[in-house]
């Protein structure tokens, strides 16, 4: 299926637990991240990788022609979206944002082939995903769990990745064994 003649499949709020930015927590001095392998920096991760795939949408949308280029245009949206709800996850728990960048390496293709390097990245934040689901413990009272929120933008990033011609994953968000794949840091 190509990006023109998919649907668009837009995630409901209601689907989707929200984080509200209106009312951040009251924080000290914010924390710090937990060091090595912990669910912050998951989060983390994945507020600097959901920046990148807004830059490369954005990037993206001058130079696909439409129909693609409006369907860029929608998928970055959700990732503006995404984006919002992670980075008031990490204000909720009192831990700072990563600095934003002024621009980001894009795969060396991109310009000759905007979609499959689009489909690359969201095979990346996929994998990103799947740690952060993996790293997420369950919900309780006191804190949010970010495991909703990463298993609904996984699905995303999977259907995303197959409207850019991604190859079907049996296990999204798992690293593919095969190809040598890795999870982004």
């Amino acid at each position: 299926m190509s990006p023109a003649s998919a649907s668009t499949s837009s995630s409901s709020p209601a689907s989707t637990p929200s984080y509200s930015s209106s009312s951040p927590a009251t924080c000290a001095p914010p924390d710090q991240p937990a060091t090595g392998v912990s669910e912050d920096q998951a989060l983390t991760a994945a507020v600097v990788a959901e920046h990148k795939a807004v830059y490369a949408y954005q990037v993206s949308a001058t130079r696909l022609t439409n129909p693609a280029s409006s369907q860029a245009v929608d998928i970055l949206s959700e990732h503006e979206e995404t984006l919002s709800q992670l980075s008031a996850m990490l204000r909720s728990r009192c831990l700072p944002l990563p600095a934003l960048e002024p621009g980001y390496t894009l795969a060396p293709d991109f310009t000759m082939h905007p979609a499959a390097a689009l489909s690359g990245l969201e095979d990346q934040l996929g994998l990103l995903y799947g740690d952060l689901i993996a790293l997420s413990p369950a919900a309780n009272e006191s804190v949010p769990s970010s495991r909703a929120m990463a298993i609904a933008a996984l699905l995303e990033t999977a259907g995303n990745g197959q409207l850019w011609q991604q190859p079907i994953r049996v296990l999204p968000g798992m690293p593919d064994e095969t190809t040598g794949t890795q999870t982004a840091p």
